[in-house]
């Protein structure tokens, strides 16, 4: 589609440019409307089809019948189509010629190549005549005179066009083909034994064109001034020559070209109209113009050959310093050339070749069989011949017997025949044999080492060598990579557990920047994937330069010995952690120096500052206290007579002044002969073991105390149980008279409407029943009787909707701040009885701080230990403090009894602290107190978590709570309902209160 598209527009372009050229010559036309003393057209399509192809000639037949239709000729069709046919058979014959059997050179760089195109035009003149005067004779019916006559002037016409335009449009054409085509038969090569010379086109410069335009401007206004005035016998067309040959030698066939239109066109338009030196040879129009013809003609083929032949030696001078420049090439090279023809003789041999195997002497024109008979059958032969024969390069790398030399040569073939550089590798073939050698050594040694060993080529990384102990210890063979990429084909980590880069390992850090590796610990991924412990080195090896030509690494499997001392080590820690537990120090006194050596907790033990110097015999013995002193010694000769093994307690005294008590068991080592040559043994610290045994003496002393006191705390108990569970009775059958009276008053105030005073003492008498109630509600709480309805409760929502009420409860002069962890799972409570007991705990809290302080509510979870006293498990922790007046021990001992208060009668019930811990026990948690006297108080409710929630939102299946009702089993484990919490936290660093400080405690009843 693409191709069509171009030969169409080439058409059109071939085309426009034919009708303006044929129109111009048909304002000549002279005999009949039909003849043209100058036919611009055929230049232009001789040149046309030679630059587009023949196959554009109907473009010429189409312009030539429109050119004809525009100036108005009054000739059939048929006639004005013969001729069109002819103006195309004159372009494209010759057109055709030129390209398939001159293969012309469309610059026309050499003088052949105008020859051609002269005679192309001369052929195609004759054509366009020969059907441009048939078709007139058989149209007109001339006669034969005047039909020759007509195509000789035509012939002339058509030939002057085609030899002034046709060559500046080709020579302008700026094409760049070759030279002529030399026959495919002929095999081709980039190198040839005789360079060619560069015909392109010169570079366009300012100068040269400034230059162009002034040989034109010269030539066109000497053309003017020779045929454009009137007639001058003295100005002679001579004149016109000298600008000609001017641009002809300066620019050749393109300068010579444009040139020779100006000239054509001048002389041309001249004789049409009578002017310039023709007028003086002819009487006639067509005469003037038949002698401008001839002019033309003769001045164009003159200049064109004169132009060709400047540009063929101009060629030839660039051949010529071409071939000086090869040959400076050829001399200075390294290798050895020659250049054989067809038929096998030497044609050139640079110095090199000339001393190598001429021995000096020339050899140009001889055969190369003839001066080395020995080469038939060798290596060389075939490989030249092959490269005759398939016009393919060939190298071959053998051994030439008879000049006892290897030899590596590369044969080019071309055109006119080989050349063959070579060069002598006879040295660098034995260096070779040495080197190979040498590498056969140097594995053999590898192969014998115990340690792996990997050689990489610098600078690709590529790896080189394992031997065979390498590929045990790695568990495969060579990576096949050529680059580092290779290394972490299996993967090796660092001491820190990081995987190296390909970059990273060893062998490429010694390729990349020369380092030096020693022994770096590796641990190693296997071919079968198993883990292994390596110690690598690896180091750089340089050639003469000093560059790094390869790297070399050696590694060795450690897992085993790795394995060994960590074994050691952890028993040397272990030794280290018994004697540091123990408090044990070893030693060994050498007796002959007096030095011992010490391990373990040396410097605790003798109260040394860290990092002392092992004190010797005589240092430590000077350390020993002076009353204990000659027994040390004495058991310590004993020890060294044989008569007993050492086996001593004394005391020493530290640095620091501290006197401590320390035990000392040894053993002697003897020689052969029974002589004491050193002495190993222990010693640790008994300042603890014989406090305890004072302390143990005490304690034994004051055993009947403490079990007289364990006595009254069982008491305490038993007390606390029973009444708890006389509290609960009580409550229930309190509680069943008080529902009887209140429903009783009841049904009494219905009666009673309208009598105002019964009201009001009716009023007052429900209130106290609801007093009542209230009260056995905290005795049944206290007891852990009390009807709950525990469900999942969010604490510190609630805590933030009873804000309020405890602000109204407490006052405006105690702050209230909350402290809630994130994450705080539900609560499994009572949620109205928890906010009773927040309730009463903020109240005892006022009650603490009558000048005002600060109430904190803290809420988070906790966990308790399995090994902690019960309860165990998870726990939302509920944390309510004070900074008031706290209680000493003996108030926070009774704190959370019932009917116990500190407060003024009529104040407190004493049942407060009660409930919140009956509250605490039933929902199987626990309350505990702490508090210091000045401190304030601080009351810990501990709450299970809501784990399991049935779809309603209540817990269910909970393990140890108790029924609704009260009464069941409990999960406060053996605990009585008596039994103080305060044991559990208690603190008390002051001494017993007076009475006056008594009630600057805190309040223990709402």
């Amino acid at each position: 589609m693409v191709s069509d598209a171009k030969t169409l527009a080439a058409a059109a372009i071939l085309g426009l440019a034919y009708y303006a050229a044929a129109v111009i010559g048909l304002q000549w036309a002279a005999i009949g409307g039909a003849g043209s003393p100058v036919w611009p057209a055929a230049g232009v399509g001789l040149a046309g089809l030679v630059l587009g192809g023949v196959r554009l000639w109907p473009a010429i037949v189409i312009a030539r019948l429109a050119a004809g239709l525009t100036v108005g000729s009054t000739h059939p069709l048929t006639t004005e189509l013969v001729i069109a046919l002819g103006n195309a058979a004159s372009a494209a014959l010759p057109a055709w010629a030129l390209l398939a059997w001159f293969g012309l050179d469309r610059r026309l760089a050499a003088m052949r190549d105008i020859l051609a195109v002269a005679l192309a035009a001369g052929v195609g003149a004759l054509i366009s005549a020969v059907f441009g005067t048939g078709a007139l004779w058989l149209s007109m019916g001339l006669g034969p005179d005047f039909a020759l006559a007509t195509a000789a002037f035509w012939w002339f016409g058509a030939f002057v066009g085609a030899v002034t335009l046709a060559p500046p449009i080709l020579a302008w054409s700026g094409a760049r083909s070759e030279t002529r085509s030399e026959p495919r038969s002929e095999p081709r090569s980039d190198l040839r034994s005789e360079p060619q010379p560069d015909r392109r086109a010169p570079r366009v410069s300012i100068g040269s064109v400034v230059h162009l335009a002034a040989v034109l401007a010269v030539t066109t206004a000497l053309a003017v001034h020779v045929f454009l005035n009137v007639a001058n016998r003295e100005l002679g067309t001579w004149l016109i020559y000298p600008p000609l040959i001017w641009a002809a030698l300066a620019f050749q066939v393109r300068g010579a070209s444009l040139a020779l239109v100006a000239v054509a066109g001048a002389a041309t338009i001249g004789a049409t109209f009578g002017r310039g030196p023709f007028d003086l040879l002819a009487d006639t129009v067509q005469d003037r113009v038949v002698l401008a013809q001839h002019f033309s003609a003769a001045t164009a083929l003159v200049t064109l050959v004169l132009a060709a032949v400047a540009d063929e030696r101009r060629g030839a001078e660039a051949l010529r310093r071409s071939q000086a420049r090869l040959s400076n090439v050829l001399e200075s090279t390294t290798d050895s050339v020659m250049v054989l023809d067809r038929t096998w003789r030497f044609t050139y041999l640079n110095k090199r070749a000339t001393a190598q195997i001429g021995g000096g002497r020339s050899l140009v024109g001889r055969r190369i069989w003839d001066v080395f008979p020995g080469a038939h059958g060798t290596d060389f032969f075939d490989a030249y011949m092959r490269a005759v024969e398939t016009g393919e390069p060939c190298r071959v790398d053998a051994f030439y017997e008879p000049l006892g030399t290897w030899f590596e040569a590369n044969a080019y073939p071309s055109a006119e025949g080989l050349t063959i550089f070579f060069r002598d590798v006879t040295t660098e073939r034995s260096a070779a044999a040495t080197l190979a050698e040498n590498e056969a050594r140097l594995r053999a040694v590898l192969e014998q080492m115990s340690t792996g060993v990997s050689v990489a080529q610098a600078p690709s990384g590529r790896l080189l060598f394992h031997n065979t102990k390498g590929e045990e210890i790695l568990g495969h063979g060579l990576i096949p990579s050529d680059d580092y990429g290779g290394y972490a084909a299996y993967g090796g980590l660092h001491a820190d557990g990081r995987r190296y880069a390909p970059r990273d390992y060893p062998i490429a850090r010694a390729m990349l920047t020369g380092e030096i590796v020693d022994r770096e610990p590796m641990v190693y991924r296997r071919g079968d994937g198993s883990l292994t412990d390596l110690e690598v080195s690896a180091a750089p090896i340089r050639d003469a330069k000093g560059e790094i030509v390869l790297a070399v690494s050696t590694y060795e499997d450690v897992s085993e010995r790795k394995r060994a001392e960590e074994a050691l080590l952890a028993s040397e820690e272990r030794l280290r952690l018994a004697q540091e537990a123990g408090g044990i120090a070893t030693w060994e006194w050498s007796i002959a120096t007096g030095d011992v050596t010490w391990t373990g907790p040396m410097e605790t033990l003798l109260g040394l500052p860290p990092g002392s110097r092992s004190p010797g015999h005589d240092a430590f013995l000077a350390q020993v206290h002076p009353d204990d002193r000659a027994g040390v010694s004495a058991a310590v000769e004993a020890a060294l007579a044989g008569s007993a093994p050492l086996d001593v307690e004394f005391r020493i005294r530290r640095r620091d002044g501290d006197v401590r008590w320390m035990a000392g068991r040894g053993e002697v080592v003897r020689d052969a002969e029974g002589r004491p040559v050193r002495m190993i043994g222990v010693n640790y610290d008994t300042t603890e073991r014989r406090e305890a045994r004072a302390a143990l003496e005490r304690l034994n002393a004051d055993l009947e105390a403490r079990v007289a006191e364990g006595a009254a705390k069982l008491v305490q108990l038993q007390k606390m149980e029973s009444l708890g569970q006389l509290t609960g009775g009580i409550a229930h059958d309190f509680n069943n008279l008080l529902m009887a009276v209140l429903s009783s008053l009841t049904v009494l105030r219905k009666r009673v409407e309208n009598d105002a005073r019964a009201e009001r003492l009716i009023a007052n008498a429900i209130k106290g029943a609801e007093r009542g109630v209230s009260l056995t509600q905290r005795m049944l709480a206290f007891a852990r009787r009390q009807t709950l309805a525990p469900s999942a409760v969010e604490v510190p929502d609630l805590v933030v909707g009873m804000t309020d009420l405890l602000r109204r409860s407490i006052g405006p002069q105690i702050r209230i701040e909350t402290r809630f962890s994130e994450g705080t799972p539900p609560a499994l409570v009572d949620p109205n009885q928890l906010e009773l007991a927040l309730v009463n705990l903020a109240v005892n809290a006022r009650d603490a701080m009558p000048d005002g302080g600060v109430l904190t509510i803290a809420v988070d979870a906790v966990s308790r230990a399995a090994e902690a006293e019960p309860p165990q498990g998870r726990f939302v922790r509920v944390r309510i403090s004070d900074t008031g007046a706290g209680m000493d021990e003996a108030t926070l001992a009774r704190a959370v009894e019932p009917f116990f208060t500190t407060k003024g009668v009529g104040k407190g019930t004493g049942l407060g602290l009660a409930m919140v811990y009956g509250l605490a026990e039933q929902s199987n948690g626990r309350l505990t107190l702490t508090s210091d006297p000045g401190a304030g108080t601080t009351a810990e409710i501990l709450l299970p978590i809501a784990d399991i929630v049935d779809a309603a939102g209540h817990a269910s299946d909970i393990p140890g709570r108790a029924p609704p009702g009260g009464g069941g089993a409990r999960g406060a484990g053996p605990r009585g309902p008596g039994a103080p919490p305060g044991s559990r936290s208690r603190r008390a660093r002051a001494p017993t209160p007076s009475p006056s400080s008594t009630r600057a405690h805190r309040s223990t009843s709402s």
